[in-house]
């Protein structure tokens, strides 16, 4: 008997995925999702192509793209395909950038602190600017080993004083993820 009468080889590609969407989690995760594709006999995965080239095929709608640069943008696209090797068109492009490294390096240390006895219930304070590979934010006050303001800028008034006392001053900069620098070599005032 002659089998295979009337039977064609498959040469109808899958349809085109639809609403890709690249999502990053970390700094150094991206994950991808799309709609299904239909095909005449039946899609088998999906192609997915990070700037261009092949990265991965992937079996479901998803996918997580590991290992990547912080800070960093990255754009993706999806081909779907079937059990006879024909694939769709490329899916619309879609980008995300991954997340900013952490923070973690301190300001560096308030220098040329100084403290001047204005009258009997005031000392003005001033100092050098710290830098920092982000930027600072303020700076903390300390009287005494206690904290008792925080500056925005490289001066601050201690009002309220007490006469004829001697007060310790010292100072330590702050960035915005938090990180704080050592104290400044302390100054003292009457």
């Amino acid at each position: 008997t002659f089998r295979g009468a009337g039977q064609t080889s498959d040469t109808t590609p899958p349809s085109v995925p639809t609403s890709p969407t690249a999502s990053a989690i970390s700094q150094t995760q991206i994950n991808l999702s799309w709609q299904a594709s239909t095909d005449n006999v039946g899609v088998t995965g999906y192609q997915v192509f990070r700037g261009g080239a092949q990265i991965a095929t992937a079996t479901g709608t998803t996918y997580s793209d590991i290992g990547l640069t912080a800070s960093t943008t990255y754009t993706y696209a999806v081909k779907a395909v079937d059990a006879a090797g024909n694939a769709s068109a490329l899916s619309a492009s879609v980008s995300a950038t991954t997340l900013a490294q952490a923070d973690t390096t301190p300001p560096s240390v308030p220098t040329g602190l100084t403290a001047s006895a204005i009258s009997q219930a005031q000392i003005n304070l001033s100092w050098q600017a710290s830098t920092d590979n982000v930027g600072v934010t303020g700076y903390q006050v300390f009287r005494g080993g206690t904290q008792i303001a925080t500056a925005t800028g490289t001066a601050y008034s201690d009002i309220g004083l007490t006469a004829s006392t001697t007060y310790t001053y010292a100072v330590a900069a702050v960035d915005a993820a938090g990180n704080a620098s050592a104290l400044s070599a302390s100054v003292s005032a009457t």
